[in-house]
């Protein structure tokens, strides 16, 4: 089982060529988990593991390693590695069929390991509601079947693959209850910010293109209502000026006979009038 062990942590470091761990020159005491939440704080991810789990940080490349607690009646001791690598991943289905190649090729090559391949693969949401991408791989090491869950997150600046390795037994048998434990504490982890959607950048440029041009539009129709109202009001302003300073010359002859008409009949009037 030793021997299983550390081909297992080998399999963790051909993903992906290996992942990237904080650097201790100190080697710590063993620590076993009570079911609070732990920090990675130069990774940006916090975790909270299985109740008594051993706890190893920067080990055999992985920046965190879980593993159940040894015990004299254990076929194999569980894990749950935690690999961080530089730079943001995409969480949708193309990452999906891109990463599932990834991980056939890397991890068939490893030592020791025979019919590596993906059982499947699915989107899923971890408890604080981001979004990550579940697969499942089968295997055998020394004759013995194994089966994995992994698990890829990403931040907007890193991205992080979780994996649990246990018998293939112990991912069928539903009267276990190991795997619901793993899955449970891999959807727990939190990261600082969120992963970037594809075409982004693109989004945002036309975006604000979109913006721009609405604010133009806005203001061409604000300024073309401004200029109407204002003509409206000149021509009101004109039409009243007309009839007060208006030249007789310039009234239509109409208009001019019609005074013409009222000034004759107020003269007959007058004459009429002084005659009586």
């Amino acid at each position: 089982m030793k021997i299983l062990l550390s081909i297992l942590c080998l399999i963790g470091s051909f993903l992906f060529g290996g992942g990237t761990s904080e650097k201790s020159s100190n080697a710590k005491p063993l620590v076993l988990s009570t079911g609070k939440r732990i920090s990675l704080p130069k990774r940006g991810l916090t975790l909270q593991p299985p109740v008594g789990w051993e706890v190893h940080r920067n080990i055999r490349g992985a920046s965190l390693l879980l593993q159940v607690a040894k015990q004299p009646d254990l076929d194999y001791q569980r894990t749950i590695q935690v690999l961080a690598f530089e730079g943001p991943r995409f969480i949708d289905s193309t990452t999906e069929k891109e990463f599932a190649k990834v991980i056939i090729d890397r991890n068939s090559r490893a030592p020791g390991v025979s019919g590596y391949r993906l059982q499947n693969s699915e989107s899923i949401e971890l408890e604080d509601g981001s979004s990550g991408l579940l697969f499942y791989t089968e295997f055998k090491v020394e004759n013995t079947p194994l089966m994995q869950l992994h698990v890829l997150i990403s931040s907007e600046s890193r991205h992080f693959v979780l994996t649990y390795t246990d018998l293939a037994e112990h991912f069928t048998d539903d009267r276990e209850s190991h795997l619901d434990t793993a899955y449970r504490s891999i959807i727990s982890a939190r990261l600082k910010s969120q992963a970037p959607y594809r075409f982004q950048v693109p989004v945002m440029i036309f975006s604000i293109i979109i913006v721009v041009f609405g604010l133009g539009l806005l203001y061409k129709l604000i300024s073309h209502y401004k200029l109407s109202k204002r003509l409206k009001m000149e021509m009101v302003v004109q039409d009243g000026d007309g009839l007060t300073t208006q030249d007789p010359k310039s009234l239509p002859e109409d208009s001019l006979e019609g005074e013409s008409g009222l000034s004759e009949e107020s003269k007959i009037g007058s004459s009429v009038n002084g005659r009586w």
